[in-house]
């Protein structure tokens, strides 16, 4: 756990850019959406985040991230 811990707050240090895509609806989301998930929830409500950490990760947000 250390090990990660220590691995996160180096990249926190090196200011990795984030990116925040929205989108309505999953086909305006189309392939970004796609490859930032395993899919999107049968009862989606609402618009598709997809957050991008520079080239380290990058997630669909359907709800509310801290």
């Amino acid at each position: 756990m250390l090990k990660i811990e220590k691995m996160c707050n180096e990249f926190v240090a090196q200011a990795i850019p984030v990116e925040v895509k929205i989108y309505n609806t999953p086909e305006e989301a189309g392939n970004d959406a796609t490859r930032a998930s395993r899919g999107l929830p049968e009862d989606l409500a609402g618009p598709i985040r997809v957050i991008q950490l520079g080239d380290i990760d990058k997630n669909m947000c359907c709800g509310t991230h801290v």
